[in-house]
């Protein structure tokens, strides 16, 4: 986590000095950002689809056949 903590801080100091455009920062921000959250997140259906956050949670409910 460290590592990429320190690959982030850098793209931001690249983009402040103008090193990279705008397009390619935010594009390799979102990589690694995804990259930290498929590593470290326990709720795999909401990386899947983070909106609906709820709905896969209350999905997980045991069904009663009574």
């Amino acid at each position: 986590m460290k590592h990429q903590i320190k690959e982030i801080k850098e793209l931001v100091e690249m983009h402040e000095a103008g090193s990279i455009r705008d397009r390619e920062f935010i594009t390799r921000l979102f990589t690694l950002t995804g990259e930290m959250r498929a590593k470290y997140s326990k709720d795999n259906a909401t990386l899947a689809n983070p909106s609906r956050m709820g709905v896969a949670r209350k999905s997980q409910r045991p069904i009663s056949l009574m």
